[in-house]
């Protein structure tokens, strides 16, 4: 995690550090739902592993289970830094007269940059993996929807 800011390829800003977290991640799903599994029962038809060991399955699927978690959260962060960088201020209880306000009439500015956000992380995650699409953006609009409630 720590070499993930590093350039890929020689060139300065070839791949942004986010799209690399999505990739990352969706590389982590396929290999603990398709390729451990795989292996482990090759392995085990093979007579290289013992049929009843199953602490061999539990620690790779741990370890990689953990490097997902550790991937997920930084990119939940980072997206949650994007999102909520621009329009903090704005969400602050004491910024905006709630007392002597009108009735709405439109959409505030930070609501339509905010919906914007959403879709363009949307648009990031569509293409990888649809299941990794729903948990981070279920994840980001649980922010979204704490940050506002406060």
């Amino acid at each position: 995690l720590q070499e993930i800011n590093r350039p890929v390829g020689g060139r300065e800003g070839d791949i942004k550090t986010e799209e690399r977290l999505v990739l990352i991640l969706g590389n982590c799903r396929h290999t603990i739902l398709t390729i451990i599994p795989t292996l482990l029962d090759r392995f085990k038809a093979d007579g290289y592993i013992s049929q009843g060991d199953d602490s061999i399955d539990n620690k790779s699927l741990e370890r990689y289970s953990t490097l997902e978690r550790n991937i997920f959260d930084k990119y939940v962060n980072s997206k949650h830094a994007f999102l909520f960088g621009d329009i903090e201020p704005f969400l602050q209880p004491d910024t905006f007269p709630w007392a002597s306000c009108n009735p709405p009439t439109c959409v505030n500015t930070y609501i339509q940059e905010l919906a914007l956000k959403l879709v363009m992380a949307q648009a990031e995650l569509q293409n990888i993996d649809k299941d990794l699409l729903r948990r981070i953006i279920g994840h980001l609009l649980e922010n979204v929807t704490v940050k506002l409630v406060q």
